[in-house]
């Protein structure tokens, strides 16, 4: 169980530092020993508020000490925890409380005024006002023991991915799926008791969950809290801490990889010609002999890493080839894994000294993944198999039913394993557009081919009654620079001519230009459906 490793931490480690949060200028810091002594606590607390066993306890709040404090003492007593995206709407909310049939709620005060009015809920509030105070609940214990630890097959959590205005599916997570993906992890044996892992990405993720609360804890490691995403914030942060581990998802790692080459493309020709000139150097020498030198060539871009930096984690979605290949040949390393929130997360994971760019990689230890039904061609969708896939849908078994068939888990992926047996991913077959010619596009393909373009800053495929169409959001400030008044006829013609040489079927046949960034979920994913609403409006 990932509580009794926990416990073993506290045990090896009681004053090493467990978590700690940015707060303003400061870091509230708790040990390993306040840590449990705190879960302790709020399970006692949560006992005598009611809770028992099976009970679902919603977690409405930004990520801070409280929010892993609470997660950590509702799952320790065999309730049930139900995180949700503090950046929900009141109705979403009251859908999600409605469908988890929560017996209480954590808020903090930035969500406090999206709790349902009249409700029968109780309110624990991680701030001052309404409801018992989570502080108290922390202090009111302080010689409680932790409860026994529950079963594998008890659920552990309840993750809501989808429908939260209409039809909530939510994601049945057990102990035993959670502990199994935990151990995988340790045994990929890339994060160690001396790292400390940086969390910038919203907690009621799986994969945030998992890598820096559950697997950091684990270990006897550090997580570190920043609630801001803000460039000079995040390098200011990993200074101070000593962050050696950053988890990122493809559009940090992205927007990390433009503001390196940003500032390189500023500097004088001299310096530009010499960081081309060992740009080459490192990514021929890491090609041939397998030795990464960019660390020594790069020094200063690695500086501003902080002195304990040493790797980026991407996962939540595919990265880019490119941007894994300059951040590796900069002398960075990059791991990336593969999974859904079905999965507890994780199922495939790129070997470190053996990646290749572009792949999720291969199974992780305890894990089968195969590729289901292959065509002609060797592509089908990718299935899962293991004690990491979830206990099903809440309340949904018809959805679980289409999904879970003979033990294993059908993903919706759709991708082909090489000859080394390492996994691709071709893209959604939910996103795949069928044009009525019969041809098949993964849109994210030629999104990354149209956004090479310097005018493009965004854009996202839309099927309509006419065709391919694209839904684009310029680079103002490049079209500004180059005083280029009209963006959409001069997107439209370059995109023309990008086009030339590729199948007529994969030309754009119209767009429409956005001012706005297009809609993505918490971890940088388009929103298709509702693009292509606003498409269709606009």
């Amino acid at each position: 169980m990932i509580l009794t490793k926990i416990q073993a931490s506290a045990k090896n480690y009681p004053d090493h530092v467990a978590v700690q949060f940015k707060d303003g200028e400061q870091y509230r810091k708790h040990t390993y020993r306040e840590l449990i002594q705190t879960v302790a606590s709020v399970a006692r607390a949560l006992s005598q508020l009611g809770i028992a066993k099976g009970d679902r306890v919603a977690i409405l709040s930004e990520n801070r000490p409280e929010w892993v404090f609470a997660y950590l003492a509702i799952t320790s007593l065999g309730a049930v925890a139900v995180p949700m995206d503090a950046q929900l709407t009141d109705k979403e909310v009251a859908v999600l409380l409605g469908d988890s049939e929560a017996k209480a709620l954590c808020v903090s005060a930035a969500t406090r005024q999206k709790v349902p009015k009249g409700g029968a809920i109780t309110i624990i509030s991680f701030d001052a006002g309404d409801g018992v105070l989570f502080s108290d609940m922390m202090k009111a214990h302080p010689g409680a023991p932790l409860p026994p630890p529950p079963a594998d097959n008890d659920l552990a959590a309840i993750l809501y991915t989808s429908g939260t205005t209409g039809d909530p599916k939510g994601v049945m997570l057990s102990h035993g799926n959670l502990t199994a993906n935990c151990a995988s992890a340790i045994k990929l044996d890339i994060i160690y008791q001396t790292d400390n892992l940086l969390c910038l990405l919203p907690l009621h993720h799986t994969y945030p969950a998992m890598a820096c609360m559950l697997l950091t804890f684990s270990l006897g490691a550090t997580m570190t809290i920043l609630n801001s995403l803000k460039g000079p914030d995040i390098i200011a942060c990993m200074q101070e801490s000593g962050v050696s581990v950053l988890v990122a998802v493809p559009q940090l790692m992205n927007a990390l990889r433009r503001a390196i080459f940003e500032k390189i493309d500023k500097s004088p020709l001299p310096v530009r010609l010499l960081v081309k000139l060992l740009f080459g150097i490192s990514s021929v020498v890491r090609k041939t002999v397998g030795i990464n030198i960019g660390k020594m060539l790069f020094g200063k871009v690695h500086a501003k890493f902080g002195p304990r930096f040493r790797l980026f984690a991407s996962g939540g979605a595919r990265l880019d080839p490119d941007v894994y290949t300059d951040m590796t040949n900069l002398g960075f390393m990059v791991v990336e894994a593969y999974g859904l929130t079905e999965t507890s997360p994780a199922a495939t994971f790129n070997p470190v000294g053996r990646q290749k760019a572009g792949s999720i990689g291969v199974p992780i230890p305890d894990v089968e993944v195969r590729i289901s039904d292959p065509d002609a061609t060797g592509m089908g969708e990718l299935a899962i198999k293991g004690p990491n896939v979830m206990l099903g849908y809440y309340k949904k078994p018809g959805a679980t039913a289409e999904v879970i068939r003979g033990g294993w888990f059908y993903t919706g992926d759709l991708g082909y394993k090489d000859k080394d047996g390492y996994f691709f991913i071709t893209g959604r077959s939910k996103e795949m557009i069928v044009l009525s010619t019969g041809k098949k596009i993964f849109p994210d393909e030629l999104e990354k081919f149209y956004k090479q373009l310097p005018s493009i800053k965004e854009i996202c495929m839309v099927q309509t009654d006419r065709g391919l169409e694209a839904a684009v959001v310029p680079d103002f400030d490049y079209l500004r620079k180059m005083n280029i008044a009209n963006a959409r006829e001069t997107i439209a013609l370059e995109i023309e001519d990008l086009a030339r040489d590729l199948a007529p079927f994969k030309r754009i046949s119209g767009l429409k230009i956005f001012k706005d960034s297009l809609p993505v979920t918490r971890l940088g994913k388009l929103k298709r459906a509702m693009v292509k609403d606003l498409y269709v409006a606009g």
